[in-house]
């Protein structure tokens, strides 16, 4: 057995403001049989030198400085030296809570799944939380619950297909060669977690809040770009290729698929490319699995708003 069981991924463009932040929360951890890969994607901040003094106090961070070529390449790179048997993604932002590690750790020694899924809350620059998580309630249920894949992902994911959130056993993500898309900034978490689950065969999910994932102005995902919006193209055609043996399966992974285009579809931006939104049309109306695109069937993109008010008001109400 790997001696080293976690090995924690963290991404660094520019991350000055927030890195100290990060790297001490994976630090502190009671848990202490990890390594930590910095990668520094061609930062022109003091980022590496932040990092230079981290690698001096502790022999577990480890830096790959390299030129900027975006997130996707920097954790595949990473992932290229990984050698814990279980990988976690923290983004340089973002933190992890006291005694996490050693949380995930006791639940994987015990349960031997290929993935688990934890809790998070959502943080402003200063730690406080944003919002509630109204999804979490609706998960307790399953928690310590082994899974199927197929079942992973109706009963738990939801639409919830951020990286971090989530850890993943190295020696799958090897034997599949599965990997980010090269140049892809927006929703590459989603086509990875997909491809991930399809190859995956059981998942387990623990309802403690382990990740504070911070929301800023400037972060890369607060605002939609037209390079944004071809990303998600990418990535909803790259997603409607996956097929397994399993017909159960397909079909959650078709419906990750389709609520890519569901929000690809309800963005009314005529300065994106009409002809590829309309290709994702095309393709969600065939044979569609969930309901969003059953009912358009019927009724057109009429049904858009009344839908999206029903799904608000089922959050808040039902889930709290």
């Amino acid at each position: 057995m790997n001696s080293l069981f976690f090995s924690i991924i963290m991404p660094a463009y520019n991350a000055e403001m927030f890195l100290h932040k990060a790297l001490d929360s994976v630090l502190s951890q009671s848990y202490e049989n990890f390594e930590l890969i910095v990668i520094n994607d061609g930062s022109t901040d003091s980022t590496l030198k932040i990092l230079s003094e981290y690698t001096n106090k502790d022999i577990r961070v480890k830096i790959i400085d390299k030129k900027n070529e975006g997130v996707a390449i920097a954790r595949n790179t990473a992932l290229s030296m990984a050698k814990g048997e279980y990988i976690m993604f923290i983004d340089s932002d973002d933190i992890i809570y006291p005694d996490s590690l050693q949380i995930i750790f006791d639940t994987l020694h015990e349960k031997h799944v290929d993935l688990l899924r934890y809790e998070y809350k959502t943080i402003d620059g200063n730690g406080r939380g944003l919002y509630p998580n109204y999804e979490a309630k609706r998960r307790k249920k399953y928690s310590g619950k082994i899974l199927e894949s197929k079942y992973f992902m109706k009963y738990i994911m939801g639409a919830e297909y951020q990286l971090c959130f989530n850890v993943f056993r190295r020696s799958l993500l090897e034997e599949y060669s599965i990997s980010f898309l090269a140049g892809c900034t927006y929703n590459e978490d989603t086509l990875f977690l997909t491809e991930y689950f399809s190859i995956a065969k059981n998942a387990v999910y623990v309802p403690n809040i382990v990740y504070g994932y911070r929301k800023i102005s400037s972060a890369v995902t607060s605002k939609f770009t037209e390079r944004n919006f071809r990303d998600v193209v990418k990535v909803f055609y790259s997603i409607m290729k996956i097929n397994t043996d399993d017909k159960d399966l397909n079909h959650e992974i078709k419906a990750v698929a389709e609520r890519l285009g569901r929000n690809l579809v309800g963005l009314s931006i005529k300065s994106f490319d009409l002809n590829m939104l309309n290709g994702v049309l095309i393709e969600c109306k065939k044979n569609p699995v969930t309901i969003d695109w059953k009912l358009y069937n019927i009724f057109g993109n009429k049904i858009w708003a009344p839908l999206d008010l029903y799904k608000k008001i089922k959050r808040r109400f039902l889930y709290v």
